[in-house]
């Protein structure tokens, strides 16, 4: 085992990291087989994906299939209106974390979350205040890393709203529609991290060798989130355990 590590080492010494993308999709050819479409009837009949009946009582839902923890989800909205984005999941949307787009029936100009536990929603959470304008084009980016959970508007590099959880940790994502007129989404792109790049600073290195086998050795058989230089659980399945260990090496020996 110890001249496997030390020529998993020697072989990284440093290099990029690279994220896993798991879906884009442009909606050009119709809307990826992967997305559930579970309740608005979703169709791209010209290259971009909205519920041709929106609502939220029921929420409209179309959920794509991985379970994720930390994640990043990219999208363009057209004539921004009431919907969102879904992090976190349950195959349902009975639990997890609803990003609200233009909220309060389409009036609001910015963003706020719901937390979901059992189909029962809570308060608006953290609202941005006005950040842009209904009825335009936006791009969003949605980055999860652990606990914290941030929206990123057309680029900025400052977060126009934040929400901190640990109550959710991973689940599914989607998207959630109850606009008329209608809002559309393009170009989803779906990430994930570097599962190498322990500790998020684009590099794989013995750096992040050296931080998650510390996090690990005292997490084991823990449940997460746990961790003192991140999240070890990175297969997301709410348990840290070997196959946490197996995926970081495998991914920290192919230098992500």
């Amino acid at each position: 085992m110890k001249s496997l590590l030390l020529g998993l080492l020697i072989a990284i010494a440093s290099v990029d990291a690279a994220a896993q993308v798991l879906i884009f999709d442009d909606f050009e050819d119709g809307p990826d087989p992967a997305w559930g479409n579970q309740l608005g009837d979703w169709v791209a009949p010209a290259g971009e994906y909205y519920a041709s009946i929106p609502g939220n009582m029921p929420t409209t839902y179309s959920l794509l299939p991985d379970v994720v923890g930390d994640v990043d989800f990219v999208v363009d909205v057209r004539q921004v209106g009431d919907g969102g984005i879904w992090i976190h999941s349950d195959s349902t949307r009975a639990n997890g974390i609803l990003l609200v787009i233009a909220g309060d029936s389409g009036t609001y100009p910015g963003f706020y979350w719901h937390t979901v536990t059992s189909g029962a929603f809570s308060l608006a959470l953290q609202r941005s205040g006005s950040v842009f304008t209904l009825g335009s084009d936006i791009s969003i980016r949605v980055k999860v890393r652990g606990n914290t959970h941030e929206v990123f508007l057309n680029g900025s590099p400052t977060p126009s709203t934040t929400l901190v959880t640990a109550a959710f940790p991973s689940g599914r994502v989607g998207l959630y529609d109850n606009s008329s007129p209608r809002m559309r989404f393009d170009n989803v792109l779906v990430s994930v991290p570097c599962g190498a790049d322990y500790n998020q600073d684009t590099e794989v290195d013995i750096l992040d060798f050296l931080d998650f086998i510390d996090d690990f050795s005292i997490c084991e058989q823990q449940p997460a989130p746990c961790g003192n230089f991140g999240n070890p659980d990175l297969n997301g399945d709410t348990l840290i355990d070997i196959l946490d260990f197996l995926d970081f090496m495998d991914a920290f020996g192919n230098g992500c």
